[in-house]
């Protein structure tokens, strides 16, 4: 596909695509060293075509109006570009954090070829204001009741069982973004002499390069699934291997590097989520409820600075409003209590109960939807045209 948007081309020869003339090789040149650039430090494939699809978008979008990326406007003209940039980065009524990071991935092409004498100018996506977002959004932990429930039904003397809990766990232990750790090869780990395992995760977020030692539980876990997979030719593994693989045979993938849309169907299978960032967010929460400190924290997320780690605490962690009694009671919320019938909390604690068992927070809309369904009133319906699934 890359081919397709951009391709080498001496500096008298042109090229047409959509209409519009395509010009020298520098820009060519741009283009191919931002995204060589930009593979080198991630190693991630997906990221890769992501930063294609973008680029390729926006640079059909921009020689639809009659000029290409090193379009360079005449002083007091607008820049096309920077207008065109700011329609296509709200296209599809997308969300701010969408439109922002379409922005950053053009203004990252653009710092790139200006940093390296490849166009001339300025950066075009500079003038153009990013949207608001809430930082950490939707960051929702999982108990570790919750979790050690579910891990506990993981049948681990099957090998994909077996690969599917020791994958969770390194997530939780590492407390690692969704790529780091799907791109672990044999050569990321090793063995200490006290038989406990080190990762080292060579592409982390900004490139860097950070090294984790799993506990010996966890060490095992691992080392189980690899003698599982590998038996005795784990030790002639290259050092390239992928530590995470398919084993699915119906489709031919067997043996082939789990994708990152795998690893999510793993974790939604065994934990109820696709989102595998809430186990890192689960990790972090559960640090910090085992008296971790911000430092420690930081440390383990990988994160720049300290103020970054506390602002993504603030938004995962929920800490109970410890005045919500006594402003119920001034509010003469209490007097309801007397109207409440009994068997409602008898309800109530069997729904407490089992929830207890599983580790999971009650939800009030639950035995409330029972004992209506109970009293002989239809229960609401499942979807909008009112039939019972």
């Amino acid at each position: 596909m890359y081919q397709t948007l951009t391709k080498a081309i001496d500096a008298e020869n042109v090229e047409i695509i959509a209409g519009a003339e395509v010009t020298s090789a520098r820009l060519e040149l741009a283009i191919g060293g931002w995204l060589a650039e930009k593979y080198e430090r991630t190693r991630s494939e997906c990221t890769r075509r992501s930063y294609i699809n973008h680029l390729t978008g926006y640079r059909m979008a921009v020689l639809a109006n009659g000029c290409d990326l090193n379009y360079l406007p005449q002083p007091g003209e607008p820049d096309l570009r920077t207008e065109v940039a700011r329609a296509w980065a709200h296209a599809g009524e997308v969300a701010a954090a969408t439109r922002n990071n379409r922005l950053a991935i053009l203004a990252s092409f653009f710092k790139y070829a200006l940093e390296n004498n490849l166009i001339a100018g300025g950066n075009p996506i500079a003038p153009i204001k990013r949207g608001k977002v809430q930082a950490y959004r939707g960051a929702v932990p999982m108990s570790r009741q919750y979790i050690s429930a579910r891990m506990r039904e993981i049948d681990r003397t099957a090998s994909a069982g077996s690969r599917d809990f020791a994958l969770i766990h390194v997530y939780l232990q590492t407390a690692q973004r969704l790529n780091a750790v799907a791109n672990l090869s044999w050569g990321d780990v090793h063995q200490a002499e006290d038989g406990r395992l080190r990762l080292t995760f060579r592409r982390v977020k900004g490139g860097d390069e950070l090294t984790c030692t799993l506990d010996k539980s966890v060490s095992a876990a691992l080392l189980d699934y690899l003698h599982k997979l590998h038996g005795a030719y784990i030790g002639q593994l290259e050092v390239e291997q992928p530590l995470w693989v398919s084993l699915q045979e119906r489709n031919w993938t067997v043996g082939h590097k789990l994708s990152t849309r795998a690893i999510s169907d793993i974790v939604k299978k065994r934990l109820g989520t696709g989102k595998v960032h809430a186990l890192r967010h689960s990790a972090a929460a559960n640090l910090l409820d085992r008296g971790a400190t911000l430092v420690e924290i930081q440390r383990k997320l990988g994160h720049a600075n300290a103020a970054t780690t506390s602002i993504y605490l603030s938004r995962i962690v929920v800490e109970e409003d410890k005045f919500a009694a006594q402003q119920a009671a001034d509010f003469g919320a209490l007097a309801l209590l007397d109207s409440v019938p009994a068997a409602f909390y008898a309800r109530i604690a069997d729904e407490e109960a089992i929830s207890a068992q599983l580790g999971i927070a009650l939800l009030g809309t639950k035995p409330v939807a029972r004992i209506i369904s109970a009293a002989g009133r239809r229960p609401a319906p499942d979807c909008c045209c009112g039939r019972q699934r």
